[in-house]
């Protein structure tokens, strides 16, 4: 779940996203699941901000997860690997329902790796010209199928079901 300009920015170039208007709707949809995977920089950068997110666990990716072993809670774990290493780990760890919270550069790694099957969008009345892409570096196509949408006073958003 990510919350974007309308030409497709989840933040601007220096990570801000302070336009992003969605966070009672952000926590709504993270409580229908069991855990939220993030990477590195966005946890760092939302840390006791957004991140970590009570009543869920947060599973932040990182290069090498043995150097964070004084940061692990209950709360917060990091993890390592290509991202079907990752969610087999979590499944492992007996979670079922996973959110993909960004930022970019982990979009880009799931969805290169074929393993989003859902995309949610808070799409927000701003252009910002430049920026972090949804996708991150990820230049292939997700193809759309049931695509539904719910406006919002501040922003629209768009739930699509990826075709496997």
């Amino acid at each position: 779940m990510n919350a974007t300009s309308l030409d497709g920015f989840i933040a601007r170039l220096n990570g801000d996203s302070d336009w992003a208007a969605d966070d009672e709707v952000f926590e709504a949809e993270l409580k229908k699941h069991d855990c939220i995977i993030i990477g590195r920089k966005t946890f760092e950068q939302y840390k006791d901000d957004i991140y970590p997110v009570t009543g869920v666990t947060n599973f932040v990716l990182v290069g090498d997860a043995r150097k964070f072993t004084d940061e692990v809670t209950d709360a917060v774990q990091f993890l390592s690997g290509s991202p079907a290493e990752v969610l087999m780990a979590i499944a492992d760890a007996g979670f079922i329902s996973v959110l993909l919270g960004g930022g970019s550069e982990t979009n880009a790694r799931f969805a290169k790796a074929g393993l989003i099957d859902e995309v949610i969008l808070d799409v927000h009345p701003l252009l910002l010209g430049e920026g972090k892409p949804l996708l991150g570096t990820y230049h292939g196509e997700l193809h759309i199928q049931d695509t539904e949408t719910h406006q919002y006073n501040t922003f629209t958003q768009i739930r699509a079901k990826i075709k496997t």
